[in-house]
């Protein structure tokens, strides 16, 4: 896999900018110190860098602090000053199954929406992912069409406001893409850019839903592609396989849908059930109402939203550089990040 491969070699010709950029302190140590020590500081936060192939989580973007003291509407979470929080309040545990015929087709079960985004090769979008990379060994290699199942436990949504202030080493790197340009040093754009694509991503958080999701992947090599005409029986059969391994009743269904099940069991190749967030690791057997109440001690990020790291190089966040500066920066970093996606 060519990812990042490039940009890392890159990365090894040159040193560090040769002033270093200390770690500003955020204050959370400060604020836990002066309000209830018992609260934890929210963990799913947007601001941080994202790679949109990989599906990884990158440098900070977005500054963060806590001197505002804020918490949750609820008062389970310390948050920073610079996000808001919509908390969900109706309990509503989602559950969709959807049939895969091609790993081409796949969507993160974690990062849907920003692996939507068109700003550039979309269809690479995800492609060189943990996730997508086991669906397409397992479809190649078997042959195989695939069904996935979610379970989704959606509590908040976490907001980045539009007034932020950037991260002091985002910033201070495009300081020195900023100087490489005024200084015409052509390559040293390049590379410094191409330094912070590897450093920050191609993308920045602004938006995440904080939750739990259950996903199970199954894998068959004929039976979902040969009743592929009866797609919503096949989801169907999916779903209660799923909670075939829970403890929720589907004793009442009939016969021929427990015999329909018993043919979509027998036909798996593959299984995989992933647990993202619960305080309490998935295990065959768990109830459904049991992980659901564990999720608020372990939340995760079940969704994702951004946009392009180089529109967060603009003259509200740059005002001490030149405009016409700013924008070859941003055009520069956008550069890069084409790059990155046409080496893959």
């Amino acid at each position: 896999m060519k990812v990042a491969t490039s940009l890392l070699a890159l990365s090894l010709l040159q040193v560090c900018s040769a002033v270093p950029i200390g770690r500003p302190t955020n204050w959370l140590r400060e604020c836990r110190a002066t309000t209830n020590v018992s609260v934890p500081a929210l963990e799913v936060l947007p601001g941080g860098g994202w790679d949109n192939l990989r599906n990884m989580d990158t440098g900070r973007v977005i500054n963060i602090g806590y001197f505002q003291r804020q918490t949750t509407g609820d008062g389970l979470y310390l948050i920073p000053d610079e996000v808001f929080v919509i908390h969900h309040k109706e309990t509503v545990v989602e559950t969709s199954s959807e049939i895969i015929s091609s790993w081409l087709e796949q969507k993160s079960s974690t990062s849907h929406s920003i692996n939507a985004d068109i700003s550039f090769i979309s269809a690479l979008n995800g492609k060189f992912s943990k996730e997508n990379q086991r669906m397409k060994t397992h479809q190649v290699k078997d042959s195989s069409t695939t069904t996935r199942v979610h379970v989704r436990n959606f509590i908040y949504t976490v907001k980045v406001y539009p007034d932020f202030t950037l991260d002091a080493r985002f910033a201070q790197q495009a300081k020195e893409i900023a100087d490489a340009i005024e200084n015409n040093q052509t390559r040293n754009t390049d590379y410094l850019s191409e330094r912070m694509v590897l450093d920050y991503g191609t993308h920045v958080i602004t938006s995440v839903d904080a939750g739990a999701t259950l996903v199970q992947v199954d894998l068959s090599s004929s039976y979902v592609s040969d009743n592929l005409s009866e797609g919503s029986s096949v989801k169907a059969q999916a779903g209660l396989n799923f909670f075939d391994k829970l403890k929720f009743d589907i004793s009442s269904q009939n016969t021929q849908q427990s015999s329909s099940l018993q043919t979509y069991q027998s036909n798996i190749q593959y299984s995989l059930i992933q647990s993202h967030g619960g305080g309490i690791p998935f295990y065959p057997g768990i109830t459904l109402q049991k992980w659901q109440e564990s999720t608020r001690n372990n939340l995760v990020a079940i969704d994702r939203s951004g946009f392009p790291l180089h529109y967060f190089i603009n003259t509200n966040t740059f005002p001490d550089l030149p405009q016409p500066t700013v924008g070859k920066v941003a055009i520069a970093v956008s550069q890069a990040v084409e790059r990155y996606y046409k080496v893959n």
